[in-house]
């Protein structure tokens, strides 16, 4: 913002005027103003006029004649110089006349002038506090885009960060993927095997009780043959050869009776091992369950924070949307001032 100026005095346009006169130049508003730096152009015409109304001399003043001409055409005769002097001087009214005319044309122009000048000096000190306050709201825009273009490059990077977490994530997820089609392959396997075993164990009970019932059969003819035996000792003790044969038969019965019975308890003992192994693999079964449940757990754990770490980036992505909004708003208000600082800017001139 320029500095108020000075006001113009009558003694600074009367100096003026006098320089301008002693230079032998007509002073003129336009000249004084330019002298002076400064002020008004109505108050310098206003000062002029009263300087020029000071300083006219008067028509008779410059109507008399010379002693030494008054001696020299007085033998010719007063009347014919009066005649000539009366010629003269309505000569010189009529262009006084016209030039007052069309001095009243010209200061009513040089007011008009003057009047435009006023305007357009305050026109120009409007549009100068105009252009100071569009420069501090410039700098204030300025300011303001540089703390979002920070804004912008902090999310930018945070983004950035959240990108690298969500890609190590997901390598962490097809990691797990990859552990859990292991163990679920491996649990495919010691399904399959306890199948196997189970139809084992089917198959040997199946032969035990096979075996228990030739075994019944075996008893139920030893208990037979006893009987016979007893019925033939009560019955006849003169058939030795008999009760010996049947002796004979027991034994090879009762000989097969505990190889039955040794064959069972091996059933019995093979059937345990099944067992074993069957309570063995029912617990392998139950770890794998647990660790199958455990990654389970791990991968749909996984997939939450993904989905998180992905709301989050969708979230901070919308933000970078908004900021990049107002930076394109601020730039379109700046573009706006900047235009019409330019439209205004031959007007200040």
């Amino acid at each position: 913002m320029s500095a108020p100026t000075k006001n113009v005095t009558k003694e600074d346009v009367i100096v003026i005027c006098d320089q301008l006169q002693a230079e032998g130049v007509t002073p003129t508003s336009t000249r004084i103003r330019k002298q002076l730096g400064r002020g008004s152009l109505s108050t310098v015409v206003r000062y002029l006029k009263e300087w020029q109304a000071g300083s006219s001399p008067e028509a008779s003043e410059a109507l008399q004649i010379p002693a030494g001409l008054m001696s020299i055409v007085e033998s010719f005769g007063r009347q014919a110089w009066e005649h000539a002097v009366g010629a003269a001087e309505e000569a010189l009214n009529a262009e006084r006349e016209k030039l007052a005319q069309q001095r009243v044309v010209w200061e009513r122009e040089i007011d008009s002038a003057a009047a435009l000048t006023d305007k357009a000096e305050r026109q120009n000190a409007h549009l100068e506090r105009e252009v100071e306050l569009l420069r501090k709201e410039l700098e204030t825009r300025q300011k303001i885009n540089t703390d979002l273009r920070i804004e912008n490059n902090r999310v930018m990077s945070k983004n950035e960060s959240l990108i690298e977490s969500t890609e190590t994530l997901t390598a962490q997820i097809d990691e797990l993927q990859g552990t859990l089609s292991e163990k679920t392959t491996d649990l495919s396997v010691l399904q399959e095997k306890n199948e196997r075993l189970t139809q084992d164990v089917d198959t040997f009970k199946t032969k035990i009780r096979s075996l228990e019932s030739d075994l019944n059969k075996e008893t139920r003819q030893v208990e037979s043959a006893r009987n016979e035996l007893e019925k033939a000792i009560a019955e006849n003790q003169s058939i030795v050869e008999q009760l010996a044969n049947a002796s004979e038969e027991s034994i090879s019965l009762a000989t097969k009776l505990a190889d039955t019975d040794r064959q069972r308890q091996l059933l019995e003992a093979e059937c345990g091992h099944a067992e074993t192994q069957i309570s063995q693999l029912n617990e392998r079964l139950e770890e794998l369950r647990l660790d199958n449940k455990e990654t389970l757990s791990r991968f749909e754990q996984a997939i939450e924070e993904k989905s998180v770490q992905s709301g989050r980036v969708l979230a901070l992505s919308d933000q970078i949307g908004g900021y990049k909004a107002e930076i394109q708003e601020l730039q379109t208000e700046l573009l706006e001032y900047k235009a019409k600082s330019e439209s205004n800017k031959p007007r200040a001139e």
